[in-house]
């Protein structure tokens, strides 16, 4: 068993200034409106308690992104919106058949939060 299964999942931000204004709540609140503000923490905090990439399975519904986002990932955080992260990695771990290896995902960079609909 690697030492690595033992931690949480590292988590870094896309942007210095998403990072900011996911730490303070009245600022989220004011962006994306007060469902979102409490459930964005809620959701990164579970992506950090994860071990990787699989264990995150059902968390907020995640779905990889298709097309132009493919290779990313996305989580619920309200009805409309959606935290979408990648693979921290490079080159990022696959499987035989070309598809991201979801146990061996152990960083994420959490991208954007979004409505992609």
């Amino acid at each position: 068993m690697s030492s690595r299964t033992l931690f949480p999942l590292e988590i870094t931000f896309a942007k210095p200034q998403l990072a900011k204004l996911l730490a303070d709540s009245s600022r989220m609140r004011q962006k994306y409106g007060a469902t979102a503000a409490t459930n964005i923490p809620i959701r990164i905090g579970a992506i950090r308690d994860a071990k990787n990439l699989e264990t995150m399975v059902r968390l907020g519904n995640l779905h990889p992104l298709r097309h132009k986002d493919h290779g990313k990932f996305a989580v619920s955080v309200d009805r409309q919106r959606r935290l979408v992260f990648a693979p921290d990695h490079d080159p990022v771990p696959t499987l035989a058949d070309g598809g991201i290896d979801r146990r061996r995902v152990t960083r994420v960079t959490i991208l954007q939060i979004t409505d992609y609909h």
